[in-house]
């Protein structure tokens, strides 16, 4: 099946031939002095390295050349957790005469429907919704992307049934009040009840903790209270798979205890790799990748030719044994051993080029008002990426079949 999506998910790449290429009016030739086309990405908050990735990856390709136009300019705001003030930075974007776009990160559809909407009918700006939880606020105009959560939960668990069986102590570490994680516990749920796992503790609400310190304290604590020794920890996240791996560092009896987590960056690695991990296996894709899509998607839906309502991401499986026999230390090792993880012909057009900035040759940005962005080629039609988008739609319900 991970074959298959890799397959599906690439076309042949190009140079920009204007000849065979048709351009968006939106990005030919514009007259000298005008401002750059703008993309307002608001975000609901940016705990973790997921959303720092998310970010680079974003900037990254905001810099490549979109037809004759070189660049997009970004401007990021944050609503530090607070809907509703999130609501009200998508209808102050939206006011934007230079805009072309919205990309909100998190948030809810009954705080943003209505600023969503306004932006659509009153300014006729597309809106791309990361990590959206809700129906859609408009059949038009609205693109909701997502990470194929239940795809991602499927190729862990799996694993985790070959590494491990059924008829087993398991633990659960998670935070019900993020979308991401809610679609990934229904699929939990699913596992559990077929492989006869039995769950002793759920250390919930694990975003809400102030510290890693203070995280980790509670996992340990579950661990500790457990009556029977746990056989594996899932924590569908990376920020939690992190910390409960070091929770069981500072808990020396429970040795043989395995984790099975979610995403995929520099940092997992590390730990995943390090002497006697119990990072067993992770499912995800490369965060400043997906980043870069979610860009490509804007542009695509401001030039008429996105006209889809959902986006399912690829997710791949890592496994320990994977990266330590393949000697992956970092990203860009993913990157060689399974050059899929960029998506390079995901989510994009014959207009738009790519190009992949690297985490050792990108500058740490703290997230800015104005932010401009870096990327060079590949690209694939506006059907192959429909075909691939409905595809994609359907794997995670193969995965659950059996």
């Amino acid at each position: 099946m991970l074959l298959l999506l890799s397959i599906v998910c690439f076309g042949t790449a190009s140079e920009l031939n204007t000849t065979t290429c048709t351009i968006p009016s939106l990005f030919k030739d514009s007259e000298s002095g005008n401002a750059p086309p703008k993309v307002h990405v608001i975000m609901y908050g940016t705990t973790g390295d997921f959303f720092k990735e998310l970010s680079e990856g974003m900037k990254s390709q905001a810099s490549a050349t979109f037809g004759h136009i070189d660049g997009i300019e970004l401007i990021f705001t944050e609503s530090n957790g607070n809907l509703t003030r999130q609501a009200e930075l998508v209808s102050k974007a939206s006011t934007d005469p230079d805009a072309i776009g919205i990309l909100t990160i998190d948030g809810n559809s009954d705080n943003l429907c209505t600023s969503i909407k306004s932006s659509i009918k009153d300014n006729n700006l597309p809106v791309v919704s990361f990590d959206f939880d809700g129906n859609p606020c408009s059949s038009t105009g609205q693109i909701i992307a997502a990470q194929q959560d239940d795809a991602m939960v499927s190729l862990v668990l799996t694993q985790a049934v070959n590494d491990r069986g059924g008829n087993i102590n398991v633990g659960y570490v998670s935070d019900l009040n993020y979308p991401p994680l809610q679609r990934r516990n229904e699929v939990w749920e699913l596992y559990k009840e077929r492989n006869n796992w039995t769950q002793l503790f759920f250390v919930d609400n694990a975003a809400d903790y102030s510290t890693a310190e203070e995280l980790q304290s509670a996992i340990e604590e579950a661990i500790k209270g457990s009556p029977q020794v746990v056989d594996f920890i899932y924590a569908p996240w990376d920020h939690l798979s992190v910390n409960t791996v070091q929770s069981l560092h500072m808990t020396d009896t429970l040795v043989d205890t395995a984790v099975y987590g979610a995403d995929i960056n520099n940092e997992d690695i590390q730990v995943m790799i390090e002497t006697d991990s119990p990072w067993m296996a992770t499912a995800g894709g490369d965060p400043r990748a997906i980043g870069a899509s979610l860009i490509r998607m804007v542009a695509l839906a401001a030039s008429g030719e996105l006209d889809i309502i959902y986006v399912r991401i690829p997710s791949f499986l890592f496994t320990q044994d994977f990266l330590i026999s393949n000697s992956i230390t970092n990203m860009n090792k993913v990157h060689e051993a399974m050059p899929e993880t960029l998506l390079p012909d995901f989510m994009t057009a014959c207009w738009i080029n790519i190009e992949y900035t690297d985490e050792a040759e990108s500058h740490d940005h703290d997230h800015e008002e104005e932010t401009t962005a870096s990327t060079s080629s590949a690209h694939t039609s506006s059907i192959e990426y429909l075909i691939v988008s409905l595809i994609l739609s359907a794997i995670p319900a193969l995965f659950l079949l059996g």
